[in-house]
């Protein structure tokens, strides 16, 4: 009886050694929760901030914006060109007829000496548009 006494007496401070032991990971748990909590708190604050928002949304819009646009070089300039016509004779010789939503020189206007002519940008309805004119353009040689 008394050996019985003395397991089960070993066993209670066993227990309360292990609930010690299990209080102390709980603390540290917690602890550890909350300065994570806070470490997150703050970057999700910063990452969601109004203005990165606003960013990205105009990065993307640019880009879609930009994945529209053409540009034909080695087209010469002249006086009261219709740019309009030379682009549509131009992707009709390609065999494309698609719908120009906005079209011009890009640069400034050079000086009578200098022979190389701007570019010209047209942008299209949307990118596949676009894709589908390089596409026949490549096809023909001509990019």
């Amino acid at each position: 009886i008394a050996d019985q006494a003395r397991i089960l007496e070993l066993q209670r401070d066993l227990i309360v050694r292990r609930d010690k032991e299990l209080e102390a990971v709980k603390t540290t748990v917690q602890t550890e929760m909350k300065g994570y909590n806070t470490v997150v708190a703050k970057n999700c604050t910063a990452a969601l901030a109004p203005k990165k928002i606003e960013a990205a949304v105009r990065e993307v819009s640019d880009k879609e914006d930009r994945s529209r646009n053409v540009i034909i070089y080695g087209v010469e300039d002249e006086e009261n060109e219709k740019l309009k016509q030379k682009v549509e004779t131009i992707l009709e010789e390609i065999g494309e007829k698609p719908v120009l939503k906005d079209f011009g020189r890009v640069g400034l206007v050079k000086r009578s000496d200098v022979k190389t002519p701007r570019p010209i940008k047209f942008t299209l309805s949307n990118s596949d548009h676009v894709n589908q004119v390089l596409r026949s353009a490549r096809q023909q040689g001509r990019v």
